[in-house]
């Protein structure tokens, strides 16, 4: 389980999800800007 933090349409939001790096995608794909994508302990991932 990965949390990712955004921003899209000037609201910062967070999402919870397994795969992360399809889920990034698709945000991007909306436009959004990803801030940060942590895992269950707290740790950042690269994006």
């Amino acid at each position: 389980m990965y949390i990712i933090t955004y921003i899209l349409n000037n609201r910062i939001d967070t999402f919870k999800c397994e795969d992360y790096r399809k889920k990034c995608n698709e945000l991007i794909a909306y436009g959004a800007k990803i801030i940060n994508v942590k895992d269950i302990t707290g740790r950042v991932l690269p994006v």
